[in-house]
């Protein structure tokens, strides 16, 4: 029986997958490499967030069958046109029983905050580069009795959330579903949110509905000494007015691990990497909150079992 053919269209990972896929697919890693008989024969993309899967990308392949992304976001993928084409797409998006205990994203997403809220990259930085052994300019204020909101409390909110909870603070949050009330933590109005809270965390879920949610209205909301952070999807936010905010000291800094048109970044032009080389309030990570070796793993091996069960059925 002729094995499908599986065009791999991210590094791979792991190499237990790697194993299990070349077991089960004739697989192919490198699209430039292809040859026009090869694009009409794929079967399977296995993709991350590296290309925008829509009608354009997929005319090249039209015995497609099977679409994997191991990701909760699925802004890179056009949802009408794959549902419209008949093929059958496998994400993490409602695999909430399986994603309980995969906190990579939680845990960067508070590191990257630690980092910023304590001065960490800067006080590096002046020893390593600078040579200079200073203590007084790296003030910080504890965590503790501070009021952290959070605006969008799925899953990774609610980690978060548990997170500050341990550093004994007061967590307020947002959310456009219904949310039940919590005796731990207290719901407000997104505006009562962006109020009160001493630092923000965006971990909300992307729709074209919310694109650019975030703007300079809500950044004036919020304190002058406030963080701001996003791990969820760069498109909830308006980058120049964040920017704008920074530097008319609207708030005091922020942290990002996500951006807007990431498959077009460009560190040597972004604004934001511009503002970052000669300001220490703003932190950057390449999209890399989920990059846990250990999670990658369990999240491909899950994702390949589904897979292989969904073309058995």
């Amino acid at each position: 029986m002729n094995k499908l053919k599986l065009l791999f269209l991210s590094e791979v990972s792991s190499s237990n997958l790697l194993r299990r896929l070349n077991n089960e697919f004739e697989v192919f890693f490198n699209i430039e490499d292809l040859t026009t008989e090869d694009f009409v024969n794929i079967n399977v993309l296995w993709t991350h967030l590296n290309y925008k899967i829509d009608e354009k990308f997929l005319s090249k392949y039209p015995n497609v069958k099977y679409i994997v992304s191991p990701v909760t976001g699925i802004n890179h993928l056009d949802i009408d046109y794959i549902n419209r084409s008949s093929i059958k797409l496998i994400t993490l998006r409602e695999e909430k029983n399986f994603l309980k205990d995969i906190s990579a994203t939680a845990e960067h997403t508070w590191a990257i905050f630690l980092a910023l809220q304590k001065n960490i990259l800067r006080a590096h930085q002046s020893i390593v580069s600078e040579l200079s052994f200073v203590r007084n300019n790296f003030d910080a204020v504890q965590l503790s009795g501070k009021s952290i909101g959070i605006i969008g409390f799925g899953r990774i909110g609610k980690m978060i959330s548990r997170y500050a909870h341990s550093f004994r603070m007061n967590v307020f949050y947002y959310d456009v579903n219904d949310i039940p009330a919590s005796k731990k933590y207290s719901y407000q109005s997104l505006e009562n949110l962006l109020i009160k809270s001493d630092f923000i965390f965006l971990t909300a879920s992307y729709t074209p509905k919310y694109h650019h949610f975030f703007n300079i209205e809500k950044f004036k909301l919020m304190k002058s000494t406030s963080i701001f952070v996003n791990t969820s999807r760069g498109e909830l936010v308006n980058e120049l007015d964040l920017i704008y905010s920074l530097k008319n000291k609207l708030i005091s800094g922020a942290a990002l691990d996500v951006f807007d048109n990431e498959l077009n970044f460009d560190c040597k032009s972004n604004d934001l990497v511009n503002y970052s080389q000669e300001n220490s309030n703003l932190i950057l990570t390449p999209h890399i909150g989920g990059r846990s070796a250990d999670a990658l793993d369990l999240v491909e091996t899950y994702l390949y079992n589904k897979l292989k069960r969904i073309i058995n059925e």
